[in-house]
């Protein structure tokens, strides 16, 4: 047991670092040519994880929060049916998530140097 614990504690111990990811508001549009009738939906993933989903078979956008690290982010799309089966994946579409932009530098001041 104490082998064991030593271990748990070791591992802990050494975390590596990620970039955070920042759950943000975003609005996805599309549109869908097909049987309606059958949908049950639409899914959006980013990478291999859904992180939305509609049921509204007659939507053409979807507002969600998602997660986004600075940088590239590829998120793919796919409907699904009543009994939810899911479509193959869209085409990847990449959302650009930048730095915020620095505050406006304020309180300055010149001093002149003594010779």
């Amino acid at each position: 047991m104490k082998k064991l614990f030593l271990v748990i504690i070791g591992l802990l111990a050494f975390t590596i670092p990620v970039m955070a990811a920042t759950l943000t508001p975003v609005t996805v549009t599309w549109t869908y040519v097909g049987n309606r009738a059958i949908l049950g939906g639409f899914n959006i993933y980013k990478g291999p994880t859904k992180v939305c989903t509609t049921t509204d078979s007659q939507a053409v956008s979807l507002a969600c929060s998602v997660p986004l690290t600075i940088g590239a982010n590829t998120f793919t799309m796919t409907a699904f049916n009543r009994e939810g089966i899911e479509s193959g994946a869209s085409a990847p579409f990449i959302l650009q998530n930048h730095d915020p932009i620095p505050n406006i530098p304020a309180g300055l001041r010149v001093v002149k140097k003594k010779k």
